[in-house]
């Protein structure tokens, strides 16, 4: 008849627990007295390395003791998030006191501090829970975080449910644990919701006010963004909810939308539906200049909208079966797309609501050289799907100092509203790509570089979002007039290629092809015989490169050969008859074999070798200057100088405004540098000092008419 007691000893590793909860090391320990009488309990639980979907805890301590009816319980845990892209230190030390009989468990939590990120969460009483069968209650809730306060009270029941719940002050720009981390910042200057009634069909009101919507990007960009106000007011009668909402301080005009039963809310047990059955009214209204809608479509910048939008669609019908009327229009807009120069003026379009489709009626622009884009189609919300054509007629794609390109064709999107497909049958002519203005092989990515002393870098650039991974099944069609130009290079190219992958990782597959070109080899003028591209559908696009050039002069034939892929091409000379390369060089500058070449002229062909091959000598130089500097933009060029023999040209933008070059010809003291300073828009200054001393300065002025 003595009294019985047990001890539990528990020491495992890797446990994989439900809901994708894995422990990397456990210890418990756990003490029962008097099993059969009045038993009580105390215990300890010490984990490291517990992994779940929303946090990553380096440690979680468990203590626990008392009665079957009644347990105090304190916890700490620290660790970071899991569920941010960027993930944010945790920590929370809690106590509680959880009490059972019957049906009924409370659960009073008496201390809770949270700190997540440099935010904190502390409350300032204790809470207490309590669930009795179907009822639920909330009380005393009362709590400090992110600069503002959250209290209420809550019961939820069949019979009779009561909401209160109060929050002010709350900014969401102070974590990114309430924003998700997508860059938006916000204040929740109030938000009161008070709901009472049958748990299945509450009545009451609900009143938000947000202030300070803000995402991040350049500031000039945001623009009209910077300080925008929402307000929303609602109502629930009789279960079905109703919204009057009003964005303020992005546009002219207040934007406004009206919802009315939009769904029919239930307390106990919680849910929403919105396929009710019964009457339901919706209205967006907007009057706004395109430009003042810039930070949403593009926070950097990147993108510029210009024009006017006056839009009221409406939503009526039956929840579950909405249809859409009314109509959007956009008058005298613009679109600018920074990247790839790319332009639309006067775009006109007309959006329908059309039962479950929104409806592009019309869509028409042109670019600034009168070629145009049209687009037709629809979204369907009732399939989740989408269907919009677009159809170019010369249209100025690409327009950069790089490149340009007319576009001219049929581009399709099609599919569910998640991740439509992108086809199209396409032809791009003319077309022109400058190589003098491309980076080539050898840059290096640097963290910042301070030029002008100051000692500010530039600021850390915001981190991409990875692009939409759209189906692609495009046919691009190049005819001819397709030229590539730079270098001393001049040639005209065709082409068919197929595109496929996605938009975030594309397949090229096909062959562009030279129809003619010459390249200017210090004063030679080498035609080229061949020249076919190979793409492979290569991720990321490497296509296989097979050029020949050929020159030929009374006693020698010679063929530059250009092969493998193009992130490691093969250079080489050859020749009939068969020749060393650098005898090569020697007969196709001086006409003479090497041992006819004065020293000087020997050296010249050398030079002009390794310009070609880029294995050696100024080419080297060059990859080696764009390494150690990253200056953006750095080319060279082969040239001929004064006396008529070869020299090579290395320049690029030190600054924006600042643009410093090196010219060095095989003759001696034929090195020259030179700077280029910008001060206003057509004037610029230009100093230059060359190998032997002489110097010189220039002002220089420039205008378009």
């Amino acid at each position: 008849g003595g009294r019985q007691d047990a001890r539990v000893n528990l020491d495992a590793s890797a446990l994989a627990l439900p809901d994708a909860v894995v422990i990397d090391n456990l210890r418990a320990e756990a003490t029962v007295t008097d099993l059969l009488g009045d038993p009580r309990f105390s215990g300890t639980a010490r984990a490291s390395t517990v992994a779940t979907a929303v946090a990553a805890l380096d440690n979680l301590d468990l203590d626990a003791q008392g009665s079957l009816s009644a347990i105090d319980v304190s916890l700490r845990a620290v660790g970071e998030s899991a569920y941010l892209e960027k993930p944010f230190p945790l920590a929370v030390d809690a106590g509680a006191s959880i009490s059972a009989g019957g049906e009924a468990i409370g659960v009073t939590i008496g201390s809770l501090t949270a700190d997540f990120g440099e935010e904190q969460l502390v409350i300032e009483q204790p809470v207490t829970i309590r669930s009795a069968g179907s009822t639920l209650a909330v009380t005393g809730l009362a709590a400090t975080t992110l600069g503002g306060r959250i209290s209420g009270d809550v019961r939820l029941a069949p019979g009779s449910s009561e909401v209160a719940l109060d929050v002010s002050n709350v900014g969401l720009d102070r974590s990114a644990v309430l924003t998700g981390g997508i860059g938006m910042s916000a204040k929740i200057d109030r938000l009161s919701v008070r709901l009472s009634g049958p748990g299945a069909r509450p009545s009451g009101t609900i009143d938000l006010a947000i202030s300070g919507v803000e995402l991040e990007g350049d500031p000039a960009a945001l623009g009209s963004l910077s300080g925008a106000r929402l307000q929303v007011s609602g109502t629930v009668a009789d279960g079905f909810l109703s919204l009057d909402a009003r964005m303020g301080n992005v546009t002219e005009r207040p934007v406004t939308l009206v919802l009315n039963n939009i769904l029919l809310l239930s307390l106990s047990p919680f849910a929403a539906e919105s396929d009710h059955g019964q009457p339901i009214f919706g209205q967006l209204v907007a009057e706004t200049a395109l430009s003042d809608l810039n930070p949403l479509v593009a926070p950097s910048g990147d993108i510029l909208l210009g024009g006017y939008a006056d839009i009221d669609i409406r939503i009526g019908g039956v929840g579950g079966a909405p249809v859409l009327s009314g109509e959007g229009r956009i008058t005298d807009g613009a679109v600018e797309v920074i990247e790839t120069g790319t332009v639309l003026s006067g775009l006109e379009a007309t959006i329908a609501g059309e039962g479950d489709r929104l409806t592009i009626r019309s869509l028409t622009a042109r670019d600034r050289l009168g070629g145009t884009v049209q687009a037709t189609g629809w979204t369907d919300f009732g399939d989740a799907a989408s269907n919009i054509d677009i159809a170019l007629n010369q249209f100025l794609a690409y327009d950069t100092d790089l490149a340009e390109a007319y576009v001219s064709g049929t581009i399709g999107l099609a599919g569910p509203l998640g991740g439509p497909a992108v086809s199209g049958d396409v032809t791009v002519r003319p077309a022109e790509v400058r190589f003098s203005e491309i980076s080539t092989a050898g840059y290096v990515e640097v963290d910042a570089i301070d030029i002008n002393g100051s000692g500010q870098l530039p600021p850390e650039q915001t981190e991409l979002t990875p692009p939409l991974a759209l189906p692609l099944d495009l046919h691009v069609r190049i005819p001819n007039a397709f030229y590539i130009r730079g270098y001393g290079l001049e040639s005209e190219w065709s082409g068919d290629l197929r595109i496929g992958g996605t938009t975030a990782d594309p397949t090229v597959v096909g062959t562009m092809t030279a129809l003619r070109g010459t390249l200017d080899l210090a004063g030679q003028a080498i035609e080229i015989g061949r020249g076919i591209i190979t793409f492979t559908g290569a991720s990321p696009p490497d296509p296989l490169v097979d050029i020949e050039a050929v020159a030929v002069t009374e006693d020698i034939s010679v063929s530059l050969i250009v092969t493998g892929p193009a992130s490691a091409t093969d250079f080489k000379l050859q020749s009939v008859p068969d020749l060393p390369q650098e005898e090569i060089m020697n007969r196709l500058l001086f006409g003479m074999g090497r041992g006819g070449l004065s020293g000087s002229q020997a050296f010249q062909a050398g030079r002009a070798l390794a310009l070609i091959t880029g294995r050696e000598g100024d080419l080297g130089l060059v990859n080696t200057l764009r390494s150690i500097t990253g200056i953006t933009g750095l080319t060279v060029e082969t040239a001929v100088d004064d006396e008529g023999l070869p020299a090579a040209r290395i320049g690029g933008y030190l600054t924006e405004d600042v643009f410093l070059s090196v010219t060095r010809g095989t003759a001696t003291g034929s090195g020259q540098a030179e700077i280029s300073v910008e001060v206003f828009d057509g004037v610029d200054v230009r100093s230059s000092v060359t190998e032997t001393g002489d110097s010189n300065v220039s002002v220089n002025f420039e205008w378009d008419y």
